[in-house]
């Protein structure tokens, strides 16, 4: 029987292309889709090494682990050991994680028969195909979303961030909070909603206007800023409350080692301070360090 290599090789290439990006995301690494490639095609040539020059070393437990080092320093630019030991661990955890999982709903939708068609088949697996084609990225998405909040745990030990807001061509710098609480978002996009005070919001909006929705509870919307968009809330007492707020053109927020940047959060108004005892001017929403928007860049020198 002729095996088309190629398309087994096509196959297992776009897998590992699936499980570094996955990689890249669950860990907040900064890294180019380039380099992502790469990493999955050095990562696919085992298979065409092992059909076609069927050498028994590569089966062997301690050439796959260096294998994987070298996947790794592919796809991501080394920085300093934990960094490379977080993605590592991560890749195989992910490949446990998804490939279990795949393996698995291989098997319950798989009869006997498929199995003995597909085994003679010379291009791969047909539900295999099926399984990474369709079911794979969408596996990817949901468990992108669980996996990510965990990395909430270890930002609550450091609560306080710089953030730079963009927005009318002015970048203004500010002292932030992880407010873990906060859980605003817009109720048609979802986009999450940040809090600045009452000094900073007139940097953007008139402080005419600022008076006026500070004064005015029966609210009239005529004559406002255009791009002011009004958000429910709900106060502690249980109150019902519109929160005036604006889309950024851009918010970055400095994690030491790494700056986050994203184009889709809103920024609303708390009139007057947040506190006296801490110099903060914003108060970040979780949802923002878990978008699917957001943009990782490594900060140089820092390790």
């Amino acid at each position: 029987m002729q095996l088309y290599v190629d398309l087994i090789w096509l196959l297992n290439l776009l897998f590992d292309w699936m499980i570094l990006l996955l990689v890249a995301w669950v860990t907040k690494s900064s890294f180019s889709h380039v380099r992502i490639f790469l990493g999955a095609l050095f990562a696919s040539l085992i298979i065409p090494l092992t059909l076609l020059f069927n050498w028994g070393v590569v089966d062997s437990p301690i050439f796959k682990l260096g294998y994987s080092v070298f996947i790794i320093l592919i796809a991501f630019s080394y920085q300093h050991f934990k960094a490379f030991l977080t993605r590592f661990l991560s890749f195989y955890l992910i490949n446990f994680s998804i490939g279990g999982a795949v393996f698995g709903l291989h098997y319950f939708i798989t009869t006997n028969t498929d199995m003995v068609i597909n085994n003679h088949a010379p291009f791969g697996d047909t539900i295999s195909w099926v399984v990474v084609l369709i079911m794979f990225p969408i596996a990817v998405y949901f468990t992108k979303d669980q996996l990510q909040q965990l990395t909430m745990f270890k930002l609550r030990s450091q609560q306080q961030f710089p953030v730079t807001i963009l927005h009318q061509n002015r970048h203004v710098a500010l002292n932030s909070f992880l407010d873990t609480g906060n859980q605003l978002k817009h109720p048609l996009t979802q986009h999450p909603v940040i809090l600045v005070d009452e000094p900073t919001f007139k940097t953007w909006i008139d402080e005419e206007t600022v008076e006026l929705l500070k004064r005015t509870e029966q609210m009239d919307f005529w004559g406002l800023d255009d791009e002011l968009q009004f958000i429910p809330y709900q106060k502690a007492g249980g109150e019902q409350g519109l929160l005036p707020a604006f889309l950024a053109e851009e918010v970055k927020v400095d994690l030491g080692q790494q700056i986050i940047s994203t184009k889709k959060v809103y920024i609303g108004v708390h009139y007057g301070h947040f506190s006296k005892q801490m110099d903060v001017q914003c108060l970040l929403n979780p949802l923002l360090l878990q978008s699917k928007r957001m943009r990782v860049k490594d900060v140089e020198g820092v390790s």
